[in-house]
């Protein structure tokens, strides 16, 4: 007996999907199609039994699966345009290969930019509507209705309500679409991982010190902290600042979790090498490299995308700077990267926020009953000059990179 399942929004967390049709395989149910379209999957009624199923994202749509994956004994069981599903009945100790899903995650990746856009987007236009609402009712009913006529406000509960509450609704929507998206890419992408967490952003190597301990130091001058703003927007600048930092005795012992407070621990003076690392997306496989080679990490950003990484290796004084990029044309595409994730991050809230201090200051200068709101105003231009320094320093990283010579 076929049985079809209905599961809308299936792709945003593909790991939950994939276990979800492996526990219908436990309870006699396999897959033989799935429709992208419709977000609809279909049964046949067989014989209880265990199935290992993986998602992929393929944009090639050849519909082969790599030889070294069908000897290990997965098939493909459907496939709607680029997706497809394939299973692996063997036994979960006998299953030695996986199928790659680095697309899907940066689909995901692409989704989540968008998301954040519009979320800003939704965010900024309620508060400005209910701003300029409250504002109008502390007005006398003449003014309401002079400006109702030349500026088109509405004023009645019963159309701006059923709005806010159609604006609140998309924004929590959102917001789990984001949510959702953020872990099915965290568990994507740590799967087969070997990367251990720092503990309270402990440089590797090192041992936590009791809060009582560091507090101690740091009254002793032992311990001393550094807050470096923004450093990811000039990251050679931070490199330089630590290892200036190590040359006199300050070793690096811990980054705080939101990585602008930096500790350090007075000591001997020494030799180390500091490099940022951005990734758009997590890669373990270079981290694995990284630490073979003898790097050790200093700083680990709790998201997967982007990823920040600080790595650090000791030398002695006869010794050759240690480099975690050889070649130029890696350290240029790696800024290149870094300098259009934060024009994507920050350009449309730049607009979006200039564009209320430009309707605010205009309407101000348009009607003798509309003051400007200083406060709010304040607010979005720190926020403005905020955001557009970061976004400048980012390419002015990128052309010192590109400045510098192989």
């Amino acid at each position: 007996m076929d049985k079809k399942v209905f599961r809308p929004l299936w792709s945003f967390d593909v790991p939950k999907t994939e276990t979800w049709l492996s526990e219908m395989a436990e309870q006699g149910y396999h897959l033989y199609e799935f429709r992208k379209s419709s977000s609809t999957f279909l049964f046949k009624q067989g014989s209880p039994g265990r199935a290992e199923f993986k998602i992929g994202l393929d944009k090639k749509k050849n519909g082969v699966l790599p030889d070294a994956i069908v000897n290990d004994g997965w098939r493909m069981v459907s496939r709607k345009g680029a997706w497809y599903a394939a299973v692996n009945e063997q036994p979960q100790e006998q299953i030695k290969t996986s199928i790659v899903q680095d697309n899907i995650v940066k689909r995901n990746q692409k989704l989540f930019y968008l998301f954040i856009s519009i979320l800003v987007f939704l965010t900024v236009w309620m508060f400005n509507f209910v701003m300029d609402y409250m504002w109008l009712q502390s007005m006398p009913e003449a003014i309401q209705e002079h400006l109702r006529d030349t500026g088109g406000m509405v004023t009645n509960p019963l159309v701006i309500f059923p709005w806010i509450i159609i604006n609140v609704l998309l924004i929590s929507l959102l917001a789990y679409f984001l949510n959702t998206i953020r872990n099915s890419n965290k568990r994507l992408t740590h799967r087969n991982s070997e990367e251990v967490d720092l503990e309270h952003g402990v440089v590797e190597g090192k041992e936590l010190i009791p809060f009582e301990e560091e507090t101690r130091l740091k009254k002793d001058g032992e311990l001393v902290v550094k807050r470096y703003f923004g450093w990811k927007y000039a990251p050679d600048k931070l490199e330089k600042r630590l290892e200036e930092m190590e040359e006199k005795g300050f070793q690096l012992y811990r980054i705080s979790w939101s990585g602008i407070s930096f500790y350090f621990l007075n000591g001997t003076p020494r030799r180390v090498s500091y490099k940022v690392e951005f990734q758009n997306l997590q890669d373990e496989r270079s981290a694995g490299m990284h630490k073979e080679a003898g790097w050790k990490q200093a700083y680990s950003s709790a998201s997967t995308f982007p990823k920040w990484r600080i790595w650090s290796q000791e030398y002695s004084n006869d010794g050759a700077k240690p480099v975690l990029y050889s070649d130029q044309p890696t350290k240029q595409k790696q800024a290149w990267k870094m300098a259009i994730n934060s024009t994507l991050i920050f350009i449309p809230v730049i607009a979006l926020y200039s564009f209320y201090i430009w309707t605010d200051i205009n309407l101000a200068t348009e009607s003798i009953y509309y003051t400007i709101t200083w406060p709010v105003i304040i607010i979005f231009s720190i926020i403005v000059i905020l955001f557009c320094s970061f976004t400048i320093r980012s390419w002015l990283y990128y052309f010192r990179m590109k400045q510098i010579e192989d």
